[in-house]
């Protein structure tokens, strides 16, 4: 499959989340990963994720390059890849729905420089799974608004079972490289940021 084959631009499902007031980035990988199954096959996944900034209106993706972008994918999948864009339409987010990340919060575990969830937590997609612990350890090591700016998993996640993740890399004190694993199998890697910092990138742009 080529992009030459796609519609170029397509709304994702876009809306707030507790009292965020940007579009949090396990909504953005959802939808892309229903957009990937339905392109792609039943078991493709979103291979890559890059978000530049914080989304304050209503999201579209793109199958073509975008100079008004602030993020990128990638679409994996039996049949193909699919390369995108992501940028913001001039419509605001009217829907908002009720989010209890303390809840979640408190199923994680602390173990020496990692940061574990012992399994599936019932109520919450896995992307939110995996963006909290990744969000909970960085905020556990240096305090601060972290916030996910990348993204890279080897293939689905796994819909049971233990994610862990630790950071053995930190730049500057302001980036975190992350791996994401399970019983010891790297599952995917991440990039987190201080907030503030991803805004000031946004406000430069």
């Amino acid at each position: 499959m080529t992009d030459s084959a796609l519609r170029p631009c397509y709304e994702l499902v876009t809306l707030f989340k507790g009292g965020r007031t940007y579009v949090h980035s396990t909504d953005l990988l959802a939808s892309l990963e229903c957009e990937a199954g339905r392109r792609l096959g039943a078991e493709a996944w979103v291979g890559h994720l890059t978000i530049r900034r914080q989304a304050t209106r209503e999201v579209e993706a793109w199958f073509e390059p975008r100079a008004d972008a602030f993020g990128a994918f990638r679409l994996q999948g039996p049949i193909g890849t699919l390369r995108g864009w992501l940028t913001e339409s001039p419509r605001p987010i009217t829907r908002r729905v009720p989010y209890d990340e303390d809840a979640l919060l408190a199923s994680v575990r602390f173990e020496g420089d990692a940061a574990v969830l012992p399994g599936a937590v019932v109520g919450f997609t896995r992307f939110e799974q995996m963006v909290t612990l990744w969000k909970a350890l960085a905020t556990r090591q240096v305090p601060g608004p972290w916030t996910l700016a990348q993204v890279d998993l080897d293939g689905p996640l796994p819909p049971a079972g233990p994610l862990e993740v630790q950071y053995p890399r930190t730049i500057d004190g302001r980036l975190k490289l992350g791996v994401l694993s399970r019983t010891g199998a790297v599952l995917g890697t991440c990039r987190a940021i201080l907030a503030d910092a991803i805004v000031a990138r946004g406000r430069h742009r």
